[in-house]
């Protein structure tokens, strides 16, 4: 009879053959541990093996899982759709085939022909003012706009 540890070793294994992975480990430590793990969309991860032996729901990569969760897709599309329309009022281009993230550096064209990156979630920002309540604090899209307009404050 196979000790209880080479059942899991087998049945992790499977578990990965079935979702598609790549294991990237070279060594069975047993069930408690993490390992390292690469999905059938090349995204590496590192579940541990009782979560995908013990738990029929699993998958093996939170990246594929959120981009297949409806509330994230929904949360996505107005993130996008804020972004988008921030650069509208500002005259900005964006310069990206497609949508890369709200954390992803985008490319950018300012309406001075100033091409730069930003990040969307750095577009709208809020601070909490002295009575707790949100004040929302715009920053300029163009970092170079936003040079040339503090230098010209300075000088006068």
């Amino acid at each position: 009879m196979k000790p209880p540890s080479m059942d899991a070793e087998a049945r992790f294994r499977a578990r990965l053959a079935e979702l598609g992975a790549t294991l990237l480990d070279t060594h069975w430590r047993g069930t408690r541990y993490s390992y390292r793990i690469r999905c059938k969309n090349g995204h590496e991860s590192t579940p541990t093996a009782t979560t995908l032996v013990y738990h029929e729901n699993a998958g093996v990569c939170r990246q594929c899982a959120a981009l297949n969760n409806p509330h994230n897709v929904v949360r996505t599309a107005r993130s996008r759709q804020a972004f988008l329309d921030r650069l509208a009022a500002e005259g900005v281009v964006l310069l990206e085939e497609k949508w890369l993230g709200s954390d992803a550096v985008h490319r950018i064209r300012c309406a001075q022909g100033h091409e730069t990156t930003i990040r969307p979630q750095a577009l709208t920002r809020f601070h909490y003012s002295r009575n707790r309540s949100k004040a929302w604090q715009r920053s300029r899209v163009c970092v170079p706009c936003k040079i040339e307009e503090e230098k010209e404050k300075k000088d006068g």
